[in-house]
């Protein structure tokens, strides 16, 4: 107990520097997405570009990320935290703002996939080290932050792109530079931890371990499932409610606005519902909701309902987009953390891509609606069989710990 309360303070002050690195660094990389969009359209226009070729624009920036995030999630707890995600940074950066002097296309494309493979490393090493400092609902309120501040970035990215864009298209990109800043920060910030003294003699092994344990593949259902339902909403509800309700482009806005800021609600309140009950019960509540938010937005008569439909997503959004990366985090051991983050990380990667095909699939024989009904009884089923793999990881949510970038246990 006394050698608890000596390094508490050194403990707290290094977690909420691993807090805000995390935070910082989910911020930056939003910029290149989320500011880049509003370019697009002049990109097209410089480059000569067809729809086609302004999809890749996005495509090649996202693949790497499929591709190679598990072995740079394993090269972070190989090398070191600090090494791969300081490199990553300062790659990140460079290679965005080298996009807005691309002398052709070609060049354009090649920027985009440098960067997609720093972002491969660095977004799910976000989540990562918030695992690394924090423990219990200690870190379920920090994965809670993370999942916020991510989200009021992606609000005002588009907006931020858009002036930019407006005084030039190359702006947004030179914009990404900002990256490098967390980067170097992480020099300062992470310690070079490996997680265990012995790293490379039976890692596979121990990671094999890790995600097979009772409960991890249930974590990787439920992430893939939140992205495979919110980028089939993402993909064909603008279209569904514009065709079907007659909806304005403003109207849409507003109900995908609407649903940004009950998810902000939803994820803040995270930890304090993990606290009052399981969260594999909370998890339980918020599938549900999904797959009712997807049946609901196919059957809505009017866009009252089409709202308040929204809100009923959102909320399940916005619990899973938590729980869903402190459970990833918390029941990994540290020294695999990383790289089996990362292979959730694909998981996440994997949803993202099948959801929109998916729904055009089953679109393209009987419609929209009917599409994402299917796909909303899909999710709804899932809350059958996910909850009953996650109650075996609970007990990692329910402590009340934080841990030090030492290793040690503080309670906060």
């Amino acid at each position: 107990m006394a050698e608890s309360t000596a390094v508490s303070a050194f403990g707290a002050q290094n977690a909420r520097r691993y807090l805000l690195l995390a935070c910082g660094t989910a911020v930056s990389l939003s910029f290149g997405l989320h500011a880049v969009a509003p370019a697009l359209p002049l990109v097209q226009d410089v480059f000569g570009l067809s729809d086609f070729e302004v999809g890749l624009v996005t495509s090649a920036y996202v693949l790497p990320g499929v591709v190679l995030a598990v072995p740079l999630g394993v090269l972070a707890d190989l090398a070191g935290r600090r090494r791969v995600f300081v490199a990553a940074g300062v790659l990140y950066g460079l290679a965005g703002a080298v996009q807005g002097w691309a002398p052709s296309f070609g060049w354009l494309l090649t920027g985009r996939l440098v960067q997609g493979v720093a972002f491969a490393a660095l977004m799910p090493l976000t989540v990562t080290v918030l695992g690394d400092a924090f423990s219990g609902l200690a870190q379920v309120r920090a994965q809670a932050q993370r999942q916020v501040t991510m989200a009021v970035a992606q609000l005002a990215m588009p907006l931020l792109g858009a002036q930019l864009a407006a005084v030039g298209w190359f702006l947004p990109f030179w914009a990404q530079a900002v990256a490098v800043l967390p980067g170097l920060w992480a020099l300062w910030v992470l310690d070079d931890r490996r997680g265990g003294d012995v790293k490379k003699v039976g890692y596979v092994s121990r990671a094999a371990t890790a995600v097979r344990q009772m409960g991890f593949p249930s974590v990787l259902f439920l992430n893939f499932m939140r992205f495979f339902a919110r980028f089939a909403v993402l993909g064909y509800l603008p279209l569904h409610l514009t065709r079907q309700l007659d909806a304005s482009l403003i109207e849409v806005g507003m109900l995908i606005g609407v649903a940004t800021g009950v998810a902000f609600v939803s994820a803040m309140a995270a930890a304090r519902v993990s606290a009052i009950f399981p969260p594999s019960r909370v998890v339980l509540g918020a599938l549900l909701a999904l797959g009712a938010g997807l049946l609901g937005f196919s059957a809505s008569p009017n866009l009252l309902v089409a709202f308040a439909v929204a809100v009923a997503f959102a909320l399940g959004d916005g619990l899973i987009a938590v729980l869903g990366s402190a459970y990833a985090a918390a029941g990994t051991p540290d020294d695999v953390r990383a790289g089996v983050v990362a292979l959730d990380g694909t998981a996440r990667n994997a949803g993202k891509f099948v959801g929109p095909l998916a729904v055009g699939a089953i679109a393209t024989a009987t419609g929209i609606a009917p599409a994402l009904a299917v796909i909303g009884a899909i999710v709804a089923a899932t809350a059958l069989i996910i909850p009953a793999g996650l109650i075996h990881l609970d007990h990692v949510l329910r402590e009340s710990q934080v841990e030090a970038p030492t290793g040690r246990g503080v309670a906060l």
